[in-house]
């Protein structure tokens, strides 16, 4: 660290004896700044003399002597006249104390202390003394300069020949020694012992020797000893009030022989043993007890890693025993129970069993059960669930063979009636849902986990209320919707998702764009405008979208709208952006042409193309005081990427910016709100897709050409209540 870069202030004017000078730092030889020898802007001239800074009462601000380049004194004060900083280099090569340097708080207090010295091997080192704001002693370090020929070649290139300074040191100084951390109140909070390690790679390894940690009141917290940086033979922790309370083996930073610990009332707390002889040398042997003295954890494994694991409730009830195979849990069994010693569940992982999990309520009733079989090539699966009152609520059976895969899904309301049934075979999904009287809900059928083939919704009493065809997730064949009294009020044929004109067809009715107001209208081409100024994808190359486009996709968000806001409400944005201001600030230096139409010059060639391509006059540029400026509403959207394209040379001073309707400063339009992106694309020819996510969900709309909307793959209109769920995420600013 470089503690005298903050001393002082670069390019200062102040006067050089009786002559003005202008002290510049960068115009020395060598990296640090005390040990430098500084020059004339020549580069040849040494500096002598003194340079002053006064302030109005004349009174010192900042003074510095030189002697053939050498800074022999620095006094800095702070505007009240109280010191700041006293540097008194000696520069008497008998004496072992070569400088010192003070710095002091605006308080008075002593700030930071550096004491420059010759070691008795002709070392140049570093006594540093930091201090509190209140004055007592933060820090006490000692550092040691390295030699440029000291480090390896993985450093050298950070210290380059310019950096050396004249008595051979470079810039790099190491911790060697004693180093003690204090607290506030003057109390010892650390003792660090270092070895000099010249080469550069000191970081991570001049740690040599006694370590001691404590507590505020004083008392020993920790004692150990390192060696090159590790952790190494025998630590010990104590307590606030002086009692061993761990007691650690280190071999090299490996945790090695028996560690114990012991409670506050001397009770043991705890003993890992650590076999370097293992396979599994990093997990050691393992007891714990609770104060009161009872065993509470036991983990043992072999050489081999074959053991187990055992848990007990404070009263001393086994309630966790588990089988360690090779050091792993996931091998053999394991079993659960109840404080009061019942079975509470027993978990059993060897490869033949039929019985791989069980689990009882406390009442000791069975909770659930996972069965296994094989029955020559068909591997079975069977799991059960029950509730408390001993009520089956869902059952699995799964049936897979190398060129199948077979499975069955059942869920039960409380009551014991079917919830749901689902029948899978390969890609092929059928899923049905029951109300609570047992009358079926729903009825879906998927092919690789798309919609295909009928779907059917129905009401409690039994009424179809929707019967939907289709074919890789789009509509195909006739879609039809009922009421409860069972009246057809929608029937529209499609073909991949295009609606195609049939007789006896029922089309619902839909808004028109052009039939709302314009504040209607704003609103939802102002999703387009947000979304696409928040968002463009890397790989869309669009330079622009029509104002044609721009309705068309409008259009879109409407449909979405009319149908997701009968079920939840939609997630508008705060801000209203519709439309936009392309913002020329070109500089008149550029332009001096343009007036005459001189398309020699490249930039007004520029300007002149692109401007006469797009309609816009020159004329509009108004330039007065350096720049020629133009405020340009244009309809459609304008990507960055068109000013890209279009301007290569101007386009540093060509801003695009969004203009909204709310009264809301623009400024703060780029600002993180509660709403969430809602983005539209092309799907196939006559549908569109939306997609907007909630905490851990990504929801998709399919919207036809025709205003209907489906929720992608199924899902329910209920579950989009997540987007506007904000609950699980960090708090907003």
């Amino acid at each position: 660290m470089n503690r005298f870069t903050i001393t002082f202030l670069l390019g200062i004017n102040i006067l050089f004896s009786q002559t003005d000078c202008d002290f510049k730092y960068q115009n020395k030889k060598g990296g640090s700044y005390l040990f430098s020898i500084y020059y004339e802007p020549d580069m040849k001239t040494p500096l002598n003399g003194t340079c002053e800074r006064k302030y109005n009462d004349n009174k010192i601000f900042e003074k510095r002597t030189f002697q053939d380049g050498k800074l022999v004194e620095e006094i800095l004060n702070y505007e009240s006249g109280s010191s700041k900083l006293k540097l008194n280099p000696t520069w008497n090569t008998r004496d072992s104390v070569i400088a010192t340097m003070e710095q002091f708080w605006p308080n008075g207090n002593r700030k930071q202390t550096n004491i420059y010295y010759w070691d008795k091997n002709k070392r140049r080192c570093e006594k540093y003394i930091d201090y509190h704001l209140n004055g007592k002693v933060r820090f006490v370090n000692f550092n040691a300069f390295a030699r440029q020929s000291e480090i390896n070649e993985y450093q050298i290139k950070d210290y380059p020949p310019h950096t050396i300074d004249y008595d051979g040191y470079t810039t790099l100084r190491v911790p060697f020694g004693l180093a003690l951390e204090y607290d506030d109140a003057g109390v010892l909070k650390s003792k660090t012992t270092h070895k000099m390690i010249l080469n550069g790679g000191h970081e991570h390894s001049s740690r040599d020797g006694l370590y001691e940690h404590y507590h505020h009141n004083g008392k020993l917290k920790t004692k150990g000893y390192y060696k090159d940086g590790d952790p190494d033979g025998n630590w010990v922790v104590y307590n606030f009030l002086g009692q061993k309370i761990e007691e650690q083996f280190y071999q090299r930073n490996m945790k090695v022989g028996t560690w114990k610990g012991w409670h506050d009332n001397g009770k043991p707390r705890f003993e890992y043993v650590y076999d370097t002889l293992s396979n599994y040398i990093f997990h050691s042997n393992k007891k714990e007890w609770n104060e009161a003295g009872l065993l509470v954890f036991e983990r043992f494994i072999d050489r081999k890693g074959m053991g187990f694991e055992k848990k007990w409730a404070d009263n001393g009830t086994l309630i966790q025993h588990l089988e360690l195979v090779y050091n792993s849990k996931e091998q053999g069994s394991e079993k659960n129970w109840y404080p009061n010693g019942q079975l509470k569940s027993f978990l059993n992982n060897y490869r033949n069993s039929d019985t791989t999990y069980v689990s009882y309520f406390q009442n000791g009733k069975m909770e659930e059960i996972h069965l296994k079989s094989k029955i020559e090539m068909d591997e079975v699966i069977s799991n059960k669930k029950w509730n408390d009152k001993g009520i089956l609520i869902s059952e699995v059976n799964k049936k897979s063979r190398p060129e199948n895969e077979f499975i069955e899904l059942y869920e039960y309301w409380p009551t014991g009636k079917m919830k749901a049934h689902i029948y899978q075979l390969n890609e092929t999904r059928l899923e049905e849902k029951y109300f609570q009287n047992g009358s079926l809900k729903s009825g879906v059928r998927f092919l690789n986990a798309k919609l295909d083939g009928k779907t059917q919704h129905f009401d409690s009493l039994g009424t179809l209320l929707l019967e939907y065809n289709y074919t890789d997730n789009l509509r195909n064949g006739w879609c039809k919707r009922f009421d409860k009294t069972g009246k057809l009020i929608f029937a529209q044929f499609y073909e991949n998702g295009c609606p195609k004109k049939m007789l006896n067809e029922l089309p619902a009715k839909k808004r028109n764009l052009e039939e709302l107001s314009k504040d209607e209208r704003d609103y939802f081409i102002s999703f387009i405008y947000n979304n696409l100024s928040q968002y463009v994808s890397p790989t869309d190359t669009q330079l622009y979208h029509t104002k044609k486009q721009i309705d068309s996709i409008a259009t879109y968000y409407m449909y979405l709208f009319d149908t997701w806001s009968k079920y939840t409400p939609f997630p508008s944005s705060r801000h209203q952006i519709t439309s936009q201001v392309i913002s020329f600030r070109l500089p008149s230096v550029y332009l001096t042409g343009l007036a005459k139409g001189d398309t020699t010059d490249k930039y007004v060639k520029e300007v002149v193309t692109v401007f006469e391509k797009n309609g816009w006059k020159t004329s509009n540029l108004k330039c007065e005081s350096g720049y020629c400026n133009w405020d340009l509403k244009v309809e459609g959207f304008y990507t960055q990427k068109f000013i890209q394209k279009h301007f290569p040379l101007l386009q540093s001073f060509i801003y695009i910016l969004p203009q909204s309707k709310n009264a809301e400063p623009l400024e703060t339009y780029s600002k993180v709100h509660r709403s969430r992106l809602i983005t539209i694309s092309p799907y196939s020819k006559c549908v569109a897709i939306a997609s907007s996510s909630s905490y851990e969900k990504t929801f998709q709309f399919l919207i036809y050409s025709d205003g209907e909307v489906d929720l992608m793959n199924g899902r329910s209109w209920d579950e989009i209540n997540e987007i506007n769920d904000f609950s699980r995420e960090l708090p907003y600013d």
